[in-house]
């Protein structure tokens, strides 16, 4: 839809289409029509561990200019969105930070 082709790398992609596609991201309705039952649900552990990362940065310790979020990281919680808050917080952490750094780069 904002006509940027599966092959094309990100760099590559001009700017009208970069737009584009987050308009469509910004306007996508997405309706929830059924879950699964309880006895379906899944649960997750494990990932990098918190104290490999500098500070709230979400950046790698190890490897710098690697920045991990959501599920990548060992963080566990209670059901109920608590994963979907984390993802979309250290989500934005990470790139925030990452985007300073590349900012800072130039």
């Amino acid at each position: 839809l904002a006509g940027i082709r599966a092959a094309e790398r990100a760099c590559e992609i001009a700017d009208s289409k970069r737009e584009k596609l987050e308009s469509l991201f910004c306007s996508l309705m997405v309706t929830v029509r059924e879950t699964n039952s309880y006895e379906q649900a899944q649960v997750c552990t494990g990932g990098v561990p918190l104290n490999e990362l500098k500070g709230i940065s979400m950046e790698s310790a190890l490897v710098p200019g690697l920045y991990f979020a959501g599920e990548l990281l060992d963080v566990d919680g209670a059901c109920g969105g608590y994963n979907l808050q984390w993802a979309w917080s250290s989500g934005f952490l990470a790139g925030t930070h990452a985007a300073k750094a590349a900012e800072e780069r130039k």
